[in-house]
């Protein structure tokens, strides 16, 4: 079933707060396939309650040192941006909105779609109880790690996907149907699917960078492909270990897009749109990466004072005669 590309986000926290989040997962789904994962440790600045230690096994000494969830607002955003957010059961939008709220953030604008509304609205025996993720997760052979945010994130991703192929319905059908109430008439029986083929999760590195790169510090979209950097990977680990936050969709607060041969049209129609905007953005090419990867010339001062001492000696000689 083509069309299914959204994203699945499952967060875990450190006590009842929901504000506390202490690891998220993000899984990102192309025309139904894992392509990208992102497992990130975060900061919850409280303190880790003994049971919640116990379900996810991420304690106080577990993130010292990793970001807060302010500091990692925008690469967050840079993968919800405008996109169909998957999450089992309210608390990841719930979580999201109140963390907001207590760092006085602006929440990103994308589609929302509970995947626990989804399951009671399609699967005969689910409508008042067994909707959880694990027990749905087994009902479909889908195998995970429970309690952890990118292994949930997963699965959720996959419960959605094998519910679009069962009910034959879109994404965006869904977004609608959940609106409705329970309709025991359309409900189907639960047929097993197993598990997609998992992508390595990425945990995107803590780095310090090259202050002196026009890399640092800058949000940054890797589209198309490079004769430099046949995988493309490598380019991408490249500019992490420059600075740069490297991120798969173009948001509003992306920097700079880089474009290889077929790169994404719409990609470069969302750049183009921030550039018209006045925003801090811009659109490069390979050869211009080269020329920025290129660390700067140190001995420009001193050749400045060479050309200087020459223009002195020729001036003084001139002088004399």
């Amino acid at each position: 079933m083509k069309n299914l590309n959204f994203v699945a986000l499952d967060f875990e926290t450190a006590n009842s707060n929901y504000v506390s989040i202490c690891q998220i997962g993000i899984v990102v789904f192309k025309n139904g396939e894992i392509v990208e994962k992102v497992s990130q440790l975060i900061d919850p600045e409280t303190y880790f309650a003994p049971e919640y230690i116990g379900k996810h096994g991420i304690s106080e000494s577990d993130v010292q040192g990793k970001p807060t969830f302010k500091q990692f607002f925008e690469t967050l955003n840079s993968y919800l941006q405008d996109q169909i957010v998957a999450h089992h059961q309210p608390f990841e939008f719930v979580a999201y909105h109140q963390a907001c709220e207590y760092y006085e953030l602006n929440p990103v604008a994308c589609s929302w779609l509970d995947v626990g509304k989804v399951v009671r609205r399609l699967w005969a025996g689910f409508q008042y109880k067994g909707y959880g993720l694990e027990n749905i997760a087994g009902h479909l052979g889908i195998i995970y790690e429970p309690h952890d945010a990118c292994e949930d994130a997963g699965a959720a991703g996959q419960v959605l996907i094998a519910a679009c192929q069962q009910s034959d319905q879109s994404l965006k059908e869904w977004l609608r149907r959940i609106k409705w109430k329970i309709n025991k008439n359309r409900l189907i029986e639960i047929q097993p699917v197993g598990t997609i083929i998992k992508k390595p999760e990425k945990i995107l590195p803590v780095v310090t960078g090259d202050p002196e790169n026009p890399f640092y510090g800058k949000r940054v979209v890797v589209s198309g492909n490079y004769n430099t950097w046949p995988n493309r990977d490598d380019l991408i680990e490249i500019l992490q270990t420059k600075g740069a936050n490297v991120s798969t969709g173009i948001s509003g607060v992306t920097n700079i897009l880089c474009v290889g041969e077929d790169a994404g049209p719409m990609k470069i129609k969302k750049m183009q749109k921030n550039i018209d905007a006045g925003k801090d953005a811009k659109i490069i090419t390979e050869k211009e990466i080269i020329k920025m990867l290129q660390p700067p010339k140190k001995n420009k001062t001193t050749s400045a004072k060479t050309d200087t001492k020459k223009k002195s000696s020729w001036l003084h000689t001139l002088l004399k005669k």
